[in-house]
């Protein structure tokens, strides 16, 4: 959003907006998807709970693999930018 024209910030906005709405409903249909197969067609509290911590772990997995594509990826570009800005 920081490169944006003026003129273009309501599309970039809505842009980032529709990118949020589609990342957390897809991660919720896959969390749903990983709970439910980890269950294993099984409907006591046990397996319930078994279903809920794969999902979470699995969550968390990515929660990682997202935080070492910004910190590899992203901020090494942000800070060439501020460097060239100074």
């Amino acid at each position: 959003m920081a490169g944006t024209r003026p003129e273009d910030a309501g599309a970039a906005s809505g842009v980032v907006n529709v990118s949020h709405q589609l990342g957390a409903s897809t991660g919720l249909g896959v969390m749903s998807a990983v709970a439910t197969a980890a269950e294993a067609g099984h409907v006591d509290a046990i397996a319930i709970a078994h279903g809920a911590s794969a999902a979470l772990q699995g969550a968390t997995g990515l929660m990682l693999l997202a935080l070492l594509v910004a910190v590899l990826l992203i901020l090494p570009v942000r800070g060439v930018a501020v460097a060239a800005r100074s």
